[in-house]
Formats: structure tokens, sequence, C-alpha cells
């Protein structure tokens, strides 16, 4: 594809780092930018005052000439007074890593706003290996009263570059600072992390966090239907977790006969897996939120699409089903024509299943026989003859 076109820079912010974590609640300010082909200013200031400890983002895409698609950029350099502070370079971003685009974006920005900023400094727990030129992680301290150069370099994968050029004032009076935390337990991100109750156990291990945290814990009321404990609220889903946590929530005593089909969900009702021991469910929810137990005593179902008992399918060259689970998921599927094992195929984006017929299956009458279980072990069954 022909590519001269430069990334496109669409806005910048500032954000007020003073020296700590950044978070949902670090002050940020947004500034508009002006201009194209190459050259960016910001929109209507040329000056920004800052004081203190600050960082900065930056909305950039790539446009390639000759279709519409936006593609990310290829690398970001930040320069203070004309030496490099930052540079980050999406060639060496290797796929294990890929939850970690989270760290280096501004998470709670993606989540609320739907809104793509990548941060110009680097938070302590991220281990992409896409950063170089770092100086103290990208985090610039204003406190020498003296007028700044800032400027930014955005390139594709093309080599066409971009830039962004403004000057910042250290001005000690040009301070935001960070709003008080609500009540929490700070979390270092480099240790493994434990919170105990008599209710909620959770283990935060070693490489999930990115960044120190204000842990907030709560206890929130027991769900009218479907549930066999409090609500536990662990944190917000605004802090993104690298490898999840574990979770360990103790059960109702009316649990009791329905300890086999136990799980954990969220509060939107979304299964997050676990097994029963000892009197607690057990977890391993990939992001915070607000969890309880609940049960998954519902078989699948199956809903056939081309196949019918009594049915002549000789000319047709696959029997097909859509499939689903209400909460556990789906654990195992099996198919049996004349009582033999068929293969069975299956697309969990339409949650679609189908057997193509072959030369096993000859004219004449057959039994088909479907087994679905789920993660709880519930089971249906859907058994039928047809023809070839």
């Amino acid at each position: 594809i022909p590519d001269n076109i430069p990334p496109v820079i669409s806005s910048m912010y500032v954000y007020r780092l003073n020296e700590k974590p950044f978070n949902e609640f670090t002050p940020k300010q947004y500034f508009q930018v002006a201009g194209g082909n190459g050259n960016y200013t910001l929109n209507k200031v040329s000056t920004i005052n800052l004081s203190g400890e600050v960082g900065f983002g930056i909305v950039a895409t790539d446009r390639h000439s000759g279709n519409s698609g936006l593609n990310g950029v290829y690398s970001i350099e930040l320069f203070l007074d004309g030496k490099a502070v930052y540079t980050s370079a999406l060639e060496r971003f290797s796929f294990e890593n890929s939850k970690a685009i989270n760290a280096h974006v501004d998470y709670p920005a993606l989540l609320n706003l739907k809104r793509s900023i990548q941060k110009s400094f680097v938070d302590p727990g991220n281990p992409l290996k896409i950063y170089s030129n770092l100086v103290n992680n990208g985090r610039i301290n204003f406190n020498d009263g003296k007028l700044h150069q800032v400027k930014y370099v955005i390139t594709d994968s093309k080599g066409n570059k971009s830039n962004l050029a403004f000057n910042v004032q250290a001005d000690p009076k040009a301070v935001i600072n960070t709003p008080n935390l609500p009540a929490g337990t700070t979390y270092q991100y480099s240790n493994v992390n434990e919170f105990n109750s008599e209710d909620v156990k959770v283990v935060i291990p070693k490489g999930s966090l990115y960044n120190d945290l204000n842990f907030v814990y709560k206890k929130l009321a027991k769900p009218q239907s479907n549930a066999f404990s409090a609500i536990h609220q662990i944190h917000n889903n605004l802090t993104p977790l690298h490898l999840g946590f574990e979770i360990w929530i103790k059960a109702d005593s009316t649990l009791k006969k329905y300890q086999n089909k136990a799980l954990i969900v969220n509060t939107n009702r979304s299964s997050q897996g676990g097994y029963f021991e000892n009197g607690y469910v057990k977890a391993k929810p990939r992001n915070f939120g607000s969890f309880f137990i609940a049960i998954d005593t519902i078989a699948p179902t199956i809903v056939p699409i081309n196949i019918a008992n009594g049915k002549n399918m000789a000319g047709l060259s696959k029997m097909s089903f859509r499939i689903s689970d209400n909460l556990s998921g789906i654990k195992s599927f099996n198919g049996y024509i004349d009582g033999k094992w068929v293969l069975m195929e299956f697309d969990a984006k339409t949650a679609s299943l189908w057997h193509n017929f072959d030369e096993q299956t000859k004219p004449g009458k057959h039994s088909f026989e479907l087994i679905l279980v789920d993660m709880k072990e519930n089971t249906k069954r859907y058994a039928i003859e047809f023809y070839r």
C-alpha cells in the first residue's frame, strides 16, 4: 500500500503526576492540536505553565494512503530542550505481553472516554520492551523557573514523520494537586499482595500490578436472586492487571446442596469460573470488580438449524446447530451417528456447531445423538433419527 501521509496528531494531554503513581485520580489537562501534513502546534496556546512532576500523553494515528484505515503509529519520541526523554517503538512488541498495552495507554481514559491516549511516561511494573531513551521513566520535573522547549516526533512504519512543538514555562504557581485518595491500603507493584477478611481473601500475584496501588475494598449487600454470598467490591476496573488475581469468597450455609454447581460471577453476572473448597469458592478473575457466589444448575441449549427428527438429509453436506450456555460456559460437545463418535466442528464467534457428512454415513436411516456438558457438569442431550 503506498503510504506518504504522515501520522495525524489529534490531541495532547498533560498529567500532573506530582511524584505519585499514575491512576484514575491523576489530574490531566487536555490540549487541542492545530495543523496538519506533518506539522502541528497546540491550538491557540504556545506556552503552558507547569510546576512539579508531570508526564505527557498523545493521541496520534497513522492514515495509510489508498485506504481509510486508521493504524497505530510506529514510534513516539518526546524531546525536552532537544534531548530525548522518552521513545516507544512498537516493533519489539511481543504477544505474551499484549495485555500490557493497558499500561502503555491511559487505561481509565480508554474505559471512560473510549479514547486511546498513549502515555509518554512508563509505569514501573510495565513489562513491555518497547521503550528506550528514558530519562526518569519519562516523568519530567519543571521546578527551575525556566522556559523549556518540548517536542513530539511521531513516525509511521514507512518513516513518515509528524512533529508537535510547544513551550513549557516552569512556574511554581501553576500547581494542580492530586485529589485525596479514598481510604485504602498501599500495595506495592513489586510484591505479592494479600487482602484478608472473614468473608473474602484476595491474592494479587507479583507482576500483576503496573503501579503501586491504593487498594480499596467494600462489602455490599447480597443480591436478591441466585446469590450465595455478599457482593465483594475488589478495588475497581479502572486499574488494569497483567495477570489477574485470585479470590476466595466464603459461601452462605444455603449453598450446601449446590456446592458442585458453585462459581463466582461479577455484578454483570458474567462467570469468572471457580470451584467450592473448604467453605469457600475460589476463582481467578482477570480484572478487578465486584464479585459474589452464584450457581449454575441449567443445562446448555441446542438449537437445530437444518435438521429435524425423520428428515431426509440426502442433499445436504452437513448438519448444523447453534449452542449456548447460560452461565458457566460449554465444556464439551460430542456427536454420535449410529452410536459411533463423529467429528463436530465449532465456531465460537457464531456459536455454530456442525458435522460434515462423509462416506461413513451411507444412504439409509441413521440415529444421531449430541451431548453437551457445561463447566458445572449440567448435561443436555439431543437425539433424533434422520435419512441420507
